[in-house]
């Protein structure tokens, strides 16, 4: 990736982590009388939460947990990157729970639908776990090794 993508890449990234905090909040600037809204030819009805700002509640806090996860993940250079996946796949379910204005519950069963997908991520990263512990070690020895060197090299060049 050449330097203005990855300038381009980084922006969007502080971007939205500089609006997630302004997107959380955006619930107070509905009212509590609301019921529902209309955005973009959609009614979004408050339903079983009372009105739409306790809606608007649930529903941006878990999207601005979603858009630092996601940030997260993709800025993410690590192996176990993909165990982010674990509460992204969990903040979907719950906000498909919220989406869904019959259900009287929030949060309640979510994570027992998102196991299938979860514990084959959790299988999947433990095993490459005991298979790579080998490899970090030797890559932190080299690195130790390397910074010795260096150090000697600096030592007699003195």
């Amino acid at each position: 990736m050449g330097r203005i993508p990855k300038l381009i890449y980084g922006m969007v990234a502080f971007l939205i982590l500089v609006a997630v905090p302004f997107i959380f909040y955006a619930y107070r600037l509905i009212s509590t009388k609301t019921t529902s809204l209309s955005f973009l030819g959609f009614t979004i009805e408050a339903g079983a939460h009372g009105n739409m700002n306790y809606y608007a509640y649930y529903f941006l806090s878990k999207l601005s947990f979603l858009f630092a996860f996601i940030v997260w993940y993709l800025t993410c250079r690590h192996w176990w990157k993909y165990a982010i996946l674990v509460p992204i796949c969990m903040l979907i379910f719950q906000m498909a729970g919220l989406v869904n204005t019959s259900i009287d519950y929030i949060d309640e069963f979510d994570f027992w639908y998102s196991l299938p997908i979860v514990l084959p991520i959790v299988v999947i990263l433990l095993t490459l776990s005991k298979k790579m512990a080998p490899y970090a070690l030797s890559r932190d020895l080299r690195e130790q090794l390397e910074d010795e060197i260096a150090k000697v090299k600096r030592e007699q060049e003195l």
